[in-house]
């Protein structure tokens, strides 16, 4: 890409596998649509990333203002309300930084991908529809203004209870919202606090917790500063 433009076009010449680390003053990238394949790009100092009807294979996405459009054809990912999916594999790969209010995750979403949330600065709510089978490691942190967490009732893996994320499959919360305040009381059966819980729940000052705890894990309270008491059964 010259030296000095806002944007750039890929070739369509282009097909397989490139390598290549952006540089310089640009700041909108538009991968044409014969190239299948970015896996190994950096999109350092790149504000905008439109991806083309082809391509297949991305890298984990980190920068805090990439915005993303897919082209309507693509097979492979689309962007709806703001969040980037994968659509083979009915996966949420990542909520745009430039999401706010409420992130509604697309109903059919097998996988919510740990961090995917990690730089939407700005919600405040996040709905779980019922097919979400999988929410990995990572989740929901960084979100300063998350209220609450809403999942759907006929969710076979995960419930939410006052706003908190709970794992049904080993009875296990998962993630308080960093902007919940107050006294949290733990769902009577839970029987782990995550790692890193309740990490940066500033506003809390009290958790209350159910006979049925058997574990918790590292850093489950870290970041807390306003706590000033765990209630033991």
């Amino acid at each position: 890409c010259p030296a000095g433009k806002t944007s750039c076009n890929m070739l369509d010449t282009v097909t397989g596998p490139v390598e290549y680390i952006w540089e310089g003053s640009t700041k909108e990238l538009f991968v044409s649509d014969s190239i299948t394949d970015i896996s190994q790009w950096s999109f350092e100092g790149i504000e905008k990333l439109h991806l083309g009807k082809k391509v297949e294979k991305i890298p984990e996405i980190a920068e805090k203002n990439l915005q993303i459009t897919v082209e309507p054809e693509n097979e492979t990912f689309a962007v709806k309300e703001d969040m980037l999916y994968n659509k083979i594999e009915n996966r949420l790969i990542w909520c745009l930084p430039v999401k706010k209010g409420v992130a509604t995750v697309a109903s059919g979403t097998a996988v919510i991908d740990g961090g995917a949330f990690g730089q939407c600065e700005e919600i405040t709510e996040i709905v779980i529809p019922a097919s979400v089978t999988s929410i990995t490691k990572n989740y929901f942190y960084g979100n300063m203004k998350l209220e609450r967490l809403i999942v759907d009732a006929a969710n076979e893996n995960y419930t939410a209870e006052d706003g908190v994320l709970y794992s049904k499959k080993d009875n296990r919360l998962m993630k308080c919202p960093e902007k919940k305040s107050g006294v949290v009381t733990v769902a009577s059966g839970t029987a782990i606090i995550s790692e890193s819980a309740f990490t940066n729940c500033n506003g809390v000052t009290e958790v209350v917790l159910p006979s049925t705890i058997t574990k918790i894990e590292d850093y489950a309270f870290s970041g807390c500063s306003n706590l000033e008491k765990i209630t033991l059964p």
